[in-house]
């Protein structure tokens, strides 16, 4: 899409929160709501998003405005459902599932290094011991842990809650993406974590030396703009 507008302002909008202006004009999201934003640091950050846009808006180059289209379109009238997908990612949690001990490649020992400390870290968050496997198979964690977890979940803000959803998402791990919306995990550990094994055979057999595939690195590329949109988001609350 063309440029279709000079200025970019912010203001306060009419039932609460900020929204932005191009030309004088709120801007709209892709289901008619207004694009309003919940302190005027947020509504300043995706200002900027917009006016650092050239002659071609670029979509991609906007992760602030994105998060908080989705937040208004999708997270508020879906809260509930995107709850328990959320909740899903208890049973199913990237850091629980382990090669076998004495893996002949030491990914076992990867794994460890990069994710124990976190299921250290929630556990003492928490309360709850996450189980692991080295099987395939599915399992449950504690009813009691999913309690837990699932009242704080409904203790966070539409846009709390929306940073953690579209992080767990991005990672495969709720507890990756409850200890980066506390402010825990840096986004660049959250990415190692959740790229744990790729980078790890990487290194081992030192195949960063030819370079990514240009498929795979616009890929890892985005989910690090991603993860660090995640944090920035949350920062401007």
């Amino acid at each position: 899409m063309k440029r279709f507008y000079q200025d970019v302002t912010t203001g306060p909008g009419l039932d609460g929160g900020w929204v932005i202006l191009l030309d004088g004009r709120p801007v709209r999201t892709p289901g008619k709501d207004l694009l309003c934003a919940p302190s005027p640091a947020m509504a300043g950050a995706v200002a900027q998003e917009w006016q650092a846009q050239g002659d071609t808006i670029l979509p991609g180059t906007m992760p602030l405005t994105a998060l908080l289209t989705t937040a208004i379109d999708r997270v508020a009238p879906e809260r509930p459902a995107i709850t328990q997908s959320v909740l899903s990612y208890l049973n199913g949690d990237l850091l629980c599932y382990r090669v076998e001990k004495g893996d002949a490649h030491g990914l076992d020992d990867e794994q460890a290094r990069r994710w124990d400390p976190w299921l250290t870290w929630f556990a003492g968050r928490f309360g709850h011991t996450l189980h692991t496997t080295t099987t395939l198979s599915a399992f449950t964690q504690s009813d009691d842990a999913h309690t837990d977890i699932s009242g704080y979940l409904s203790g966070l803000s539409l846009h709390q809650f929306n940073a953690l959803q579209v992080a767990t998402s991005l990672t495969g791990s709720i507890v990756l993406a409850l200890a980066l919306t506390e402010g825990s995990l840096s986004p660049e550990d959250a990415y190692a974590c959740a790229l744990c094994e790729e980078l790890y055979f990487e290194r081992r057999h030192k195949l960063e030396q030819h370079g990514l595939d240009p498929i795979e690195e616009k890929k890892r590329a985005a989910l690090m703009t991603d993860l660090k949109a995640c944090r920035a988001y949350l920062d401007v609350l």
